[in-house]
């Protein structure tokens, strides 16, 4: 019976590919060309906070067309099912990666922007993450202000544009642990690092980042 109902719906709504868009046969989850194209990186990039916390992040993807296509349709266009395919995605990473976390959390938006939304992106994916890797989601940090966008600013100007912004809470839950920090895209890391400092200053034993995509700007 649920076989039939998929069958009718897949009428209506046919599958389509996680990267372009494509209309695709039933099963399938990404088009012949994206799966030839659209490859993994084993990227990571290494920063030091406040002169003594060490503190990496990884990505998945180089931010190319496609990859920024499937982005844009998450975080601006409603397709949060998209959560569930990169959800599983960062979770087979971070099987690969020795940082084995007691919290997921994601960067915040400000309270503004997810009215204007309805949901932060990064936050539906450290769910599925933490869904995934059975280790339990909080909010750590709040926005204290709504920045201008940083892909906006000059790769100086985003540093500028991020310090401060984070605040944490449940404070008593950061102390002693070690965090996973999630994003979609990361680009100089500036946002990334800010989140991260403010996490090790409320007593994090250790803090890794991950995100979707890295944009050329990163490396």
């Amino acid at each position: 019976m649920n076989q039939i109902l998929t069958k009718m719906l897949e009428c209506f709504f046919p599958p389509r590919c996680v990267f372009c868009d494509r209309v695709l046969s039933s099963g399938q989850i990404i088009c012949k060309h994206c799966s030839e194209t659209v490859l993994e990186t084993f990227w990571q990039r290494d920063f030091l906070l406040l002169s003594k916390y060490p503190f990496s992040c990884t990505a998945l993807y180089d931010y190319t067309s496609e990859v920024r296509s499937a982005l844009i349709r998450f975080k601006f266009q409603d397709e949060t099912i998209l959560k569930e395919y990169f959800g599983e995605k960062l979770s087979k990473r971070m099987e690969k990666i020795p940082f084995k976390p007691d919290i997921v959390t994601a960067i915040p938006i400000s309270k503004k922007r997810k009215k204007q939304r309805g949901y932060n992106q990064s936050e539906l994916l450290a769910r599925e993450l933490s869904k995934n890797l059975e280790v339990p989601y909080q909010e750590l940090l709040f926005k204290v202000r709504d920045n201008i966008p940083q892909h906006e600013l000059s790769e100086q100007d985003r540093l500028e544009n991020v310090k401060g912004v984070y605040c944490t809470k449940n404070d008593e839950e950061i102390l002693g642990k070690r965090i996973l920090l999630v994003d979609d895209i990361l680009t100089t890391g500036a946002t990334m690092c800010s989140a991260g400092r403010t996490l090790f200053c409320a007593g994090a034993k250790d803090v890794f980042g991950i995100a979707v995509a890295t944009t050329p700007v990163s490396r």
